[in-house]
C-alpha cells in the first residue's frame, strides 16, 4: 500500500511504478527517473537504493559551501534586492534579521534540519501569532529554495515542516448605521476626506497617500492608481534617518487600476483642490504620510464611539457594501485590484450576524410552508 509523499504508484497496467530525482540541471529544475515492477515492495527497495545514489553522488559534488545559515541568507538577501520591490526586500531582511538568524542563524547550512525549523515555531509561538509565523517561514522557505537551485542543498527541509494554521480572525467592516455616522462626521472634518475616499473606492491606505491631482480625470470621474506611499527602514550606513517615505509600485499588477469616483466625491476633490498647489492630493511638499491618515482616522472613530475597526476596515466595508447592493464578486475584486476573485471572497466578504439569521428564517419558512 503506498503512503503518501513516497512517489509509488500503482498504473492501469497493474504494474508499480516509482519515480525519483534523478538529476538536477543547470537552472535548478529537477530531472526524473523511474522504477517499474509487478509489486509495490519491489519499487519500494529499488527506489530506496537510488535515491540513496543520488544523494551521495549529490554531495560528492556540492560539499564546498561551508558557510552558516546567517552568511547564505545575507548573501541571498543581496541577490534579491534588485529582483523585488523596496518594500518586499524589507519585508524579508526584518524577518531573517528580527526572527531567524537570533535563533538558528549560526547553523551550518548544510546542517540546517526539520528539527531546528521545528524548534525555531515553537520559540516563535511564544510572542507572534500563527499568522505572523507563517510569513517568516515563508520567506526562509524561499531563501532555501535558492540554495537548492544552486545546489548547495538536496533539499529543502522547510518542506518536511508542517506550517502553523493561520489565525482565523477576519477584519471588522463598519455597520451600516457606523458607516453613515462616519460619512457624515467626516463630511464636515477638516482630515475627513481620505476616509470618504476610502469608503467609496476601497483604496489602501498607501494607494490614498500617492494619488496626485493628474491621477484623476474630473471629466469622466475616474481616478488611476498607479503609486503607493510606505515609511520603509533604512539600511545604509551614512543614512541619519531610521526610516524614509518611499514612493513605489501598487502592490501587483492588477492593484494598478481604474476606479469611477461619485458625484459626491468629485465635488469634495474639487474643492480641495482650488485650495492647494501640491501635486499630491493629500499632502504640501511630498505626498501625506499613512500614519498621519491613521492618526486622523482613530482620532474621528473615537469621537464618534466606534472601536474595533482600522483603517483597513473601510477598504473591507467597501466590498461588504457592494456585495450587499447585489455587485457581482468579479467587479468587486477587479475594483480592490485582487489578482483573483477566490482573494476577494477569502479575505473580504463576510455576513454578519443579522443576515444569517434572516436566511435561516427564509430556510424555515419554506420547510413550514
Amino acid at each position: 500500500m503506498s503512503k503518501p509523499g513516497e512517489n509509488i504508484y500503482k498504473r492501469k497496467d497493474g504494474r508499480w511504478e516509482g519515480r525519483y530525482i534523478k538529476n538536477r540541471k543547470d537552472d535548478g529544475t529537477i530531472q526524473y527517473g523511474y522504477i517499474y515492477q509487478r509489486t509495490y515492495n519491489a519499487v519500494k527497495e529499488q527506489l530506496i537504493l537510488m535515491k540513496s545514489l543520488y544523494y551521495h553522488e549529490y554531495h560528492s559534488l556540492n560539499s564546498n559551501y561551508t558557510g552558516n545559515l546567517q552568511q547564505w541568507g545575507i548573501f541571498w538577501l543581496s541577490n534579491v534586492k534588485e529582483k523585488v520591490k523596496l518594500s518586499t526586500y524589507t519585508s524579508y531582511r526584518n524577518k531573517l534579521y528580527q526572527h531567524i538568524f537570533p535563533e538558528i542563524g549560526q547553523i551550518q547550512l548544510k546542517q540546517v534540519s526539520a528539527q531546528h525549523i521545528e524548534n525555531l515555531i515553537i520559540c516563535l509561538e511564544a510572542k507572534l501569532s500563527r499568522s505572523s509565523i507563517r510569513v517568516i517561514l515563508q520567506v526562509l522557505k524561499t531563501c532555501m529554495k535558492e540554495a537548492v537551485k544552486q545546489g548547495i542543498l538536496f533539499d529543502n527541509p522547510c518542506l518536511k515542516v508542517s506550517m502553523p494554521m493561520p489565525n482565523s480572525k477576519k477584519v471588522r467592516s463598519l455597520t451600516i448605521d457606523e458607516e453613515s455616522n462616519l460619512q457624515k462626521y467626516s463630511r464636515n472634518h477638516p482630515k475627513g476626506l481620505p476616509i470618504l475616499l476610502a469608503l467609496q473606492t476601497g483604496l489602501r491606505i498607501g494607494e490614498i497617500c500617492g494619488l496626485k491631482w493628474e491621477d484623476i480625470d474630473f471629466y469622466a470621474n475616474v481616478l488611476n492608481v498607479s503609486r503607493t506611499i510606505q515609511r520603509l527602514p533604512t539600511f545604509e550606513p551614512n543614512e541619519k534617518k531610521r526610516t524614509k517615505i518611499v514612493e513605489q509600485l501598487p502592490k501587483s499588477n492588477n492593484s494598478m487600476r481604474i476606479i469611477p469616483i461619485s458625484n459626491s466625491i468629485r465635488v469634495e476633490l474639487l474643492r480641495l483642490k482650488e485650495l492647494t498647489e501640491s501635486q499630491y492630493v493629500f499632502g504640501t511638499k511630498g505626498p501625506i504620510e499613512p500614519r498621519l491618515i491613521t492618526y486622523w482616522f482613530k482620532k474621528i472613530i473615537s469621537e464618534l464611539g466606534i472601536y474595533d475597526v482600522c483603517f483597513h476596515s473601510l477598504r473591507h466595508t467597501f466590498a461588504t457594501r457592494c456585495l450587499e447592493k447585489g455587485v457581482t464578486i468579479a467587479t468587486i475584486s477587479e475594483l480592490l485590484g485582487h489578482h483573483s476573485i477566490k482573494l476577494t471572497l477569502d479575505t473580504y466578504i463576510n455576513t454578519f450576524l443579522s443576515e444569517k439569521r434572516e436566511a435561516i428564517k427564509l430556510i424555515d419558512y419554506d420547510l413550514r410552508n
